[in-house]
């Protein structure tokens, strides 16, 4: 969903989720973290993975559920209607201290919510990902489950 995250915007993803009680609701199922997880923050490009020191996303990112999701319970406990998610690909703007503007809005993409990841074969993560988020955990055993 987010081209070339940083293992540093996925551990504060977790983090982020952690202050907002996410972990709190009842039965919330392991299959929506993800959809979750990107409502969450912001994905501008300087925050990407780097290579030759330059970031390698380029547009901003932002997302959010269909209106009728008010709380994060509307996704599992009483969904009223299908759930949309949506990315908003944006120009960025020339200044890291600014957010994009609806101007700069390049694009709207509905995201395919599947729940049926989990029962598929595990992705190939690039080790330096694995390694960086294992340390992360190292170091925060709170968060180690």
């Amino acid at each position: 969903m987010i081209p070339f995250l940083a293992p540093e915007e996925f551990t504060g993803l977790i983090e982020r989720a952690t202050e907002n009680d996410v972990w709190e609701h009842v039965d919330f199922p392991e299959s929506d973290i993800p959809y979750v997880f990107v409502i969450l923050a912001d994905f501008p490009p300087w925050t990407s993975t780097r290579s030759e020191r330059k970031p390698q996303r380029a547009l901003w990112f932002r997302f959010w559920f269909s209106p009728d999701v008010r709380t994060i319970d509307d996704l599992w406990i009483w969904p009223e209607t299908n759930i949309s998610l949506h990315r908003a690909s944006f120009e960025p703007p020339a200044r890291s201290t600014s957010v994009p503007k609806y101007e700069d809005l390049l694009k709207e993409t509905l995201v395919e919510i599947d729940h049926r990841f989990l029962d598929q074969p595990d992705p190939r993560i690039p080790g330096f990902i694995e390694t960086a988020v294992e340390s992360w955990f190292d170091c925060h055993p709170d968060f180690a489950g």
